[in-house]
């Protein structure tokens, strides 16, 4: 395995464990309303991920020139829509349903996340999945099963 993908799984195992904490803290936002909660996260959040990079050099916003690069109506309408379903739809959902389930039920759920996407991208991209992406969605969906029933 190389460096890079050391790197990745930690980054990936990192996120699951940032992630996995909106689920109990949102609890403290009961008088909010999932909307609210969902704007206010990922407000606060785009906010300190340019803060983060602007203070380690990264490139935070669109110079004049790059703008360019946005004209193609699907590049558009692909950031448009990862903006609308899986930001905005997906994340008011899943707060709303972390205020009528244990935590634990909406992540079980939610974990399903890959087999969506393998679903998605055979679908939408032609993209046929192997064999073990299909025995591991398999798997997935029956420990779901297992623990929902």
């Amino acid at each position: 395995m190389t460096r890079a993908a050391r790197i990745g799984i930690l980054q990936a195992v990192a996120a699951t464990g940032f992630f996995s904490t909106g689920a109990v803290l949102v609890r403290w936002a009961q008088d909010l309303s999932p909307v609210e909660v969902t704007s206010l996260r990922l407000l606060l959040g785009g906010l300190l991920v340019a803060a983060a990079a602007w203070g380690s050099g990264e490139r935070v916003g669109l110079a004049g020139g790059e703008l360019r690069r946005l004209i193609p109506i699907g590049l558009i309408a692909a950031v448009f829509a990862m903006a609308l379903l899986p930001s905005a739809l997906g994340h008011t959902l899943y707060n709303a349903a972390l205020r009528r389930l244990h935590p634990s039920i909406p992540n079980l759920i939610a974990a399903q996340e890959v087999t969506g996407s393998i679903l998605l991208a055979w679908l939408l991209l032609h993209e046929v999945p192997g064999w073990n992406a299909v025995a591991g969605a398999g798997i997935t969906l029956v420990g779901v099963a297992l623990v929902l029933l």
